[in-house]
């Protein structure tokens, strides 16, 4: 089988036909099969399946996308077949897991069902056979560095504080594929474009992107107005973040009015909450810029949401790479 386009975490079922006591145990026992595998960080696909929740995961990798023009398409499972270097075989498949070994081989491993209790020690067997039984219980290292003591300033963490911070969007961004969806298939169903839609502010601080289908781009009150302070300029570098503290303020008094429901905050902590913000040796700003990306990474691809939230290598002035000529203020 050519190994291509298969990825080394996935397990896919195959056959030529329709194995009625298979199909049966497979769909009874779907999530304790996928948790079998997970354990591994393997992906279990069950090719019928595949359509579920397709229309969230269709919207993420392609959001200009009009709804009506989304073909969730129904997958049988010899979706892959002709992939088969044998293609004679693989007319009359029997029921087998098609994964990719250590060794890069992608392997087809058949299997029969006495009954339905059969099929959990069956699929453990295959299993390891994949990557052996020296995989079971692996611990994983932990990627936190041990801190050097020193101070460093929020442009000189910038890019290691986002990364820290976005591990809970990484995760429900994985979700997509745990969930049961190849990344071959998502190739097939839709080939995402860089097509940028236009952003638009409009007068009550909405920020809309209309050619994604009008989506509304929510952030807390504070973080917006961080957001359209970067968004009204080309580049701001965070050392001067203290210049733009009035300008700021009023961005805030507008968006909290327009909230709903307004925000409850006293004067003095609208104050401090910017102060904070602003201030080059605080790491506010650091946090305010991996919720924007977390408003917009989590409604679509990274390829196409980059151009949207707050950027910047170190030293050099932080920026949204939108065209300017694609932002619009309606106020």
């Amino acid at each position: 089988m050519t190994s291509d386009f298969f990825c080394p975490d996935e397990v896919i079922f195959m056959e030529s036909g329709y194995n009625l006591t298979v199909n049966k145990c497979i769909i009874k026992n779907f999530e304790a099969i996928k948790k079998l595998f997970y354990k591994y960080e393997l992906n279990f696909y069950y090719m019928p399946y595949l359509d579920m929740d397709m229309n969230e995961v269709i919207a993420y990798r392609a959001p200009y996308l009009q709804p009506d023009k989304v073909n969730n398409k129904r997958w049988a499972s010899d979706a892959f077949r002709c992939y088969l270097a044998n293609a004679e075989r693989s007319m009359q498949l029997p029921p087998c897991l098609i994964a990719k070994g250590p060794d890069d081989v992608v392997n087809a491993y058949f299997f029969s069902l006495g009954c339905e209790s059969d099929i959990i020690p069956c699929f453990e067997e295959i299993r390891n056979e994949i990557y052996g039984d020296a995989w079971e219980g692996v611990a994983f290292a932990s990627r936190l560095e041990e801190p050097d003591g020193k101070w460093h300033s929020p442009d000189e963490t910038f890019e290691k504080d986002i990364e820290n911070l976005m591990e809970d969007v990484k995760r429900k961004i994985d979700y997509l594929r745990y969930s049961g969806v190849s990344q071959w298939a998502l190739e097939q169903l839709v080939k995402p474009e860089l097509r940028l839609s236009r952003l638009v502010v409009t007068d009550d601080c909405k920020i809309i992107l209309p050619d994604y289908n009008n989506m509304n781009i929510q952030m807390q009150p504070l973080v917006k107005s961080v957001y359209l302070l970067f968004l009204r300029h080309g580049g701001i570098l965070f050392k001067y973040l203290s210049d733009y503290r009035n300008e700021l303020y009023q961005i805030y008094d507008k968006v909290r009015r327009c909230s709903a429901p307004p925000v409850g905050m006293t004067d003095e902590q609208i104050l401090n909450s910017i102060r904070l913000v602003t201030d080059p040796l605080s790491n506010s700003i650091n946090e305010k810029c991996t919720r924007i990306r977390e408003a917009f990474i989590s409604r679509f691809d990274d390829d196409m949401a980059k151009y949207y939230y707050i950027t910047g290598r170190r030293g050099e002035p932080k920026c949204i790479k939108l065209p300017r000529n694609m932002i619009e203020f309606k106020w």
